[in-house]
């Protein structure tokens, strides 16, 4: 069983760890080490074209209106915004954002269970292997996030936040 402290440590050496967020369980590794990265691919047996979702602690830079709208009004929370084809979410998990704080960069990330398979929503569940695993702090909600296209304004994956929030939210722009 990890710290916070020394999974963020490993993060930052290019390990792959496993631990919780608001919604399931999840795998992840920091952008800056592409490496871990491509490992993370393997141990999921992911494809390629599927890309991994970029936790943060704080919104990115030079984003659409409409982004930090429903960045505001739903984050830290069960929400992904893909923005320039990219995935990003604020998990409201406590040990997710220290671990984002302590890291003080993305983590990509995805379920922690091999492609096609359930996502774990407690630690029996795990049925994959990472370098550590952090289990601390409370279990997932158990369902996995919303995604939202600000592109295309499409529902990519209903969760726990709907599309008609998400449209009622935006109608007050």
């Amino acid at each position: 069983m990890q710290t916070i402290e020394s999974a963020a440590e490993l993060l930052l050496k290019g390990k792959i760890l496993i631990f919780p967020t608001d919604t399931v369980y999840g795998i992840g590794a920091l952008h800056s080490h592409p490496e871990a990265i491509e490992r993370l691919y393997a141990l999921k047996n992911r494809p390629r074209h599927k890309p991994l979702i970029a936790l943060i602690h704080t919104p990115p830079l030079n984003m659409p209106k409409t982004f930090y709208h429903l960045a505001e009004h739903f984050w830290p929370g069960p929400l992904t915004l893909i923005a320039s084809s990219t995935g990003y979410r604020m998990p409201a998990h406590p040990t997710t954002q220290k671990l984002l704080q302590l890291t003080g960069q993305p983590i990509l990330t995805t379920s922690a269970n091999l492609s096609n398979h359930p996502a774990p929503t407690k630690p029996a569940d795990i049925t994959i292997s990472a370098d550590a695993q952090l289990l601390l702090g409370p279990h997932p909600f158990g369902t996995a996030s919303t995604i939202y296209d600000l592109d295309s304004q499409t529902l990519l994956r209903s969760g726990p936040i709907t599309l008609t929030q998400i449209k009622n939210c935006l109608s007050s722009i």
